[in-house]
């Protein structure tokens, strides 16, 4: 696998296939010029740390639980909003979140985070679990970084991190990276590589439809496509 490169036009395109290799077992990774900040991992992680701020709030608790990275399902926040109990326990987790970051720092608090909830065994159980993990690493790296170098509070690194996803990339630091690509079949777009540094390239999206939708129409029972006629 790893002689093989498949080329594709988009990054939609790049997700479909990656989707049909991970349903037939076939290792891949995805090189993108994508940063971190586009991830959905790093957009999911600036949510639990908005619940985690408004720990009180329990529509930001909420929504950050219903992140993939933490992974409630709809029935367990059914029930959380009818049980007090349970909400007092998972409100209670949060405030504990919160004073550690806020006692301590954002790193400390985050890998105490990923430890109660066996985040990284929670990812492996997704199709594309490596990818995902490593892209959640990413981002808290980024944050740990921000916050020991600016010297940031707890709102002041989650204003951050919200400028610095509108901002245009600033190094090849917030480049997604990739993830283990040992033996395995590399997607590109054609943006970014011509596939010529690997023996076997595929190309499924190579061609693109000349035909417009624009100048077909029904004529009684038939389908009739409008070539300039007079």
């Amino acid at each position: 696998p790893q002689d093989i490169c498949i080329l594709v036009r988009s990054h939609r395109q790049a997700e479909q296939m990656q989707k049909a290799l991970y349903l037939l077992d076939v290792p891949n990774v995805l090189k993108t010029k994508s940063t971190i900040y586009q991830s959905t991992e790093f957009k999911e992680l600036l949510m639990i740390l908005e619940g985690i701020v408004a720990y009180q709030q329990p529509s930001r608790v909420f929504a950050a639980l219903a992140t993939d990275v933490i992974g409630t399902s709809g029935t367990q926040l059914f029930e959380l909003v009818h049980q007090d109990a349970q909400w007092e326990k998972v409100a209670e987790e949060f405030h504990i979140y919160h004073q550690l970051w806020r006692d301590n720092s954002f790193f400390m608090m985050i890998s105490y985070f990923m430890r109660q909830n066996d985040i990284r065994g929670h990812y492996f159980r997704f199709e594309n679990g490596e990818r995902r993990l490593t892209n959640l690493l990413h981002a808290i790296e980024v944050l740990h970084k921000a916050e020991s170098a600016l010297k940031l509070s707890m709102p002041a690194l989650i204003k951050w991190a919200k400028a610095s996803g509108m901002a245009p990339s600033q190094g090849e630091g917030e480049e997604i990276r990739l993830e283990s690509d040992d033996n395995s079949v590399k997607i590109m777009t054609i943006h970014n590589s011509k596939g010529l540094e690997f023996p076997i390239v595929f190309c499924p999206f190579s061609w693109k439809s000349g035909i417009s939708r624009d100048g077909i129409f029904h004529r009684e029972h038939d389908l009739v496509m409008e070539l300039g006629s007079k």
